[in-house]
């Protein structure tokens, strides 16, 4: 009996070496084969006409094309590993993500990536905008400057006297209610206090 449980037992050991060798093999051949990843998200310039990406984006497609540009450079990635995001996905991203308040999930899943992607391209895209702010936004500097400023905002929107215009945001409040109470529904249809 003792024999057979010895037998047993060894039997077992070289099962178990086999496997542990077949395991080893196996690692070999998957570790030599290079990962074949694959993208198909649909293509916002393709999917939607002008004034349906306009809505989605915030900007015109040729507006977008515009702002890739001197981006570009700073969000390729240059080891090519994985999947990487394209630089004009990475703006999309980021630029639907401005527009609409979506949640990170949701813009990332219109472009077909991750949640932790779409975080990183927006965090990256957002800081390479704010580092080139002063290259693109500026107020007049010389007195002939701010003439014209003015004279263009007067023959442009009627505002006589401006230098310039700054963007505001809307700050969701409760309905308070009375006979006011829908002047502070804005266009999306919530209750709202637009400040800048």
């Amino acid at each position: 009996m003792e024999d057979c449980v010895v037998e047993l037992v060894a039997d077992v050991e070289n099962v178990l070496d086999i496997i542990d060798r077949i395991d080893e093999i196996e690692g070999e051949q998957r570790a030599r084969l290079p990962k074949r990843y694959i993208r198909n998200a649909p293509d916002p310039f393709n999917m939607y006409k002008d004034h349906e990406f306009k809505l989605r984006y915030r900007f015109s497609k040729e507006t977008v094309r515009e702002v890739l540009y001197p981006l570009v450079q700073h969000l390729e990635k240059l080891d090519k590993r994985g999947l990487p995001v394209s630089p004009m996905t990475k703006l999309l991203l980021t630029l639907r993500f401005y527009a609409t308040g979506n949640l990170q999930l949701v813009s990332g899943d219109l472009c077909g990536v991750s949640s932790s992607t779409t975080c990183e391209a927006i965090h990256t895209v957002t800081e390479i905008i704010a580092g080139k702010l002063r290259e693109h936004i500026n107020l007049p500097s010389t007195r002939a400057e701010t003439e014209a400023t003015m004279q263009w905002f007067k023959r442009t929107g009627g505002f006589p006297g401006v230098v310039a215009a700054v963007d505001g945001t809307h700050i969701p409040i409760l309905n308070p209610g009375g006979e006011r109470g829908e002047v502070y529904r804005n266009r999306h249809g919530v209750f709202s206090i637009n400040v800048q």
